[in-house]
């Protein structure tokens, strides 16, 4: 097989492979329009008033408005942590380094359900279950290592001289790494922002186990909903969970995209 042949041939699989995972994920769209208090596909008629029940709903509306804020709040603190310990990572040389990233990378090696126990413990004993602070904890956990891989191959991408080259000419090491280093990881930190957004926004066994009645996020809510009821706001939830992972996965495309073609013309 010539190496054409072999390149449409692993094209076509991974289409397929793609389409497989997608596909169950879809059946969710055009069930969130059925007029029947059902789940039913394909549906029998066609309606919008789960739409409405969504953000009319304050249970809902509630979990919605609070994977939001969780989110927000994971991203501003999982980068801005992740990012200084992926850059001491990264140009520090110390004993112990190759542990110190295996540690920090571990949530995503470790089952997620060790992590959730473990998490549920510390919470308890603290008083903290179903609050705010506990969701931005458990889930900037869960986001760190995404923005330190991240990150760290962004920085080893980068050419350490320039930031030597700023020491050198009077720029103390804040003003070099402010200045010089940051403005070039942009893109990764775009990437890795996304990324931790997604972490939070989507995780379902952490948050089952540290939280509330009063404090619920959409997954959460999603998940109970399933085993309480049989109603098609859930798959309005799931669709709107999913336009938001495919939003930000267009997004990370672009902006990969943009750093491919721009090295590709620094290159010439």
């Amino acid at each position: 097989m010539s190496a054409g042949k072999g390149r449409i041939a692993l094209i076509v699989f991974c289409v397929l492979v793609m389409a497989l995972l997608i596909a169950p994920a879809l059946v969710a769209v055009p069930m969130s329009f059925n007029g029947r208090a059902t789940f039913e596909f394909p549906p029998q008629s066609w309606s919008t008033r789960w739409y409405e029940n969504l953000f009319t709903d304050v249970t809902w509306r509630d979990a919605i408005v609070n994977s939001l804020v969780v989110a927000a709040i994971v991203t501003v603190v999982a980068t801005v942590i992740g990012t200084a310990a992926a850059y001491g990572l990264a140009r520090g040389r110390f004993p112990g380094r190759a542990a110190v990233m295996a540690l920090a990378t571990a949530p995503m090696i470790i089952p997620i359900v060790l992590v959730a126990i473990a998490l549920y413990a510390i919470f308890l004993n603290a008083r903290m279950v179903g609050t705010l602070q506990a969701f931005v904890i458990a889930h900037s956990l869960i986001a760190l290592p995404f923005v330190i891989v991240t990150v760290t191959a962004g920085l080893r991408s980068l050419d350490d001289g320039l930031e030597r080259a700023a020491r050198t000419l009077g720029a103390s090491p804040a003003v070099a790494f402010f200045t010089v280093t940051l403005p070039l990881l942009k893109r990764s930190l775009a990437i890795a922002a996304g990324l931790a957004f997604a972490a939070s926004l989507d995780d379902v066994v952490v948050a089952m186990f540290i939280s509330s009645p009063t404090f619920q996020t959409l997954p959460v809510k999603i998940y109970s909903s399933l085993t309480d009821t049989v109603d098609p706001t859930v798959a309005v939830a799931s669709t709107l969970t999913l336009s938001i992972a495919a939003l930000g996965m267009a997004v990370a495309f672009l902006i990969m995209t943009k750093k491919g073609a721009a090295g590709d013309a620094a290159s010439r």
